[in-house]
């Protein structure tokens, strides 16, 4: 049993490192990224900024949001898109230390 969670601990981990691959072979991914990374935007407001469509802005996204290093708040007609609080962003930031441990630990 201690091998099969392993195995499906492992599987997860590389799926995710696989999503975030994907996120930030885009560079108008990374530039939304860094944008994020000053404060919390529109989709409309990265749009602007980025000289990017509205609706290419909200595909690139979504691509963020699948790979966990975005988030977003609802506040009436709007959303605000923000980096995440954890997951993708400090997996990408080489936070995984603490996921080896656990593993070895098992």
């Amino acid at each position: 049993m201690n091998s099969d969670w392993k195995r499906a601990f492992k599987s997860e981990l590389f799926e995710q490192f696989a999503r975030i691959g994907k996120a930030m072979a885009s560079g108008a991914r990374i530039e939304l990224l860094d944008l994020l990374s000053q404060t919390e935007r529109t989709v409309e407001q990265l749009a602007d900024l980025s000289d990017l469509s509205i609706a290419n802005v909200s595909q690139h996204l979504q691509v963020l949001r699948r790979a966990q290093m975005v988030a977003v708040r609802r506040d009436g007609l709007y959303a605000y898109y923000r980096l995440a609080d954890d997951g993708g962003v400090s997996t990408l930031a080489g936070d995984s230390r603490g996921r080896r441990d656990a593993i070895g630990r098992n």
